[in-house]
């Protein structure tokens, strides 16, 4: 069918009509398509307000979220994050969990040590470039990989206690001197803390380097962390305990 001239059937011109609208969509589509399968696209988007695709509805809802009259201020940090990441073409941006995580850096970057402005990516892994960001903006000291779970751990009251813990210890500060730990760490027990498997939580690890520091054998340790033991402690208010220093049972 030849679109560019009109026809005197109404159902060819009809059929022209259509297939001129169709046409004329295409290029839209095709660049809303784009748009979807590029996450620093979606990312912007997000920032903007605009719905195009699951990240870019994440980070609307992240921007939702919290107290109304805190919003404005509290996204505005981690919108400046984000675009800072997109220049820097950090693979981080794809995956949800961390932009959640991000969203929580945010909050914290008044006690940062280094400029974000100043980080480099070394790596092509989203996990590590996230690992490496964070030694950047907060860490004077070494930190072990298990710590980075704290800020993929919401926005609670607890997650936001391990995260405030995570910015003092890479700072220099003993984890054993943090007023709202759940139980009493003796040094033995804190070095080993700091020594728990990577894939451990907060509250697991605080658990097995109780454990090993009490003379658990590391697997009987590991035991322990998979059971109820391993995410019972909770940290209170005004350094209360919520549980014994005592060999767990």
């Amino acid at each position: 069918m030849d679109l560019s001239r009109p026809y005197r059937s109404r159902s060819l011109e009809a059929k022209r009509v259509k297939q001129l609208a169709v046409a004329s969509a295409e290029p839209a589509m095709r660049a809303a398509k784009q748009r979807r399968n590029d996450p620093a696209a979606q990312v912007l988007d997000g920032i903007e307000g605009r719905k195009n695709g699951p990240i870019s509805e994440h980070i609307i809802a992240l921007a939702a979220s919290g107290k109304k009259c805190e919003r404005a201020q509290r996204f505005a940090p981690f919108a400046q994050l984000l675009r800072l990441l997109i220049a820097k073409r950090a693979r981080l941006l794809e995956d949800a969990p961390i932009i959640t995580a991000l969203h929580a850096v945010s909050r914290s970057l008044r006690d940062r040590v280094r400029d974000p402005e100043d980080w480099h990516v070394a790596s092509h892994n989203a996990g590590r470039q996230f690992h490496s960001l964070l030694r950047h903006l907060f860490a004077r000291y070494p930190m072990p990989r298990f710590f980075d779970s704290v800020w993929l751990a919401g926005d609670g009251r607890e997650a936001r206690v391990w995260q405030r813990w995570y910015v003092r210890v890479a700072q220099g500060e003993a984890l054993r001197s943090m007023s709202d730990l759940p139980f009493s760490l003796t040094k033995r027990m804190q070095h080993h803390v700091m020594q728990a498997p990577d894939n451990l939580t907060m509250p697991q690890a605080l658990r097995w380097g109780q454990a090993v520091g009490l003379g658990c054998t590391t697997r009987l340790a590991d035991a322990i962390v998979a059971s109820l033991l391993g995410s019972s402690c909770r940290t209170r208010p005004s350094g209360q305990r919520s549980c014994s220093s005592s060999a767990p049972t």
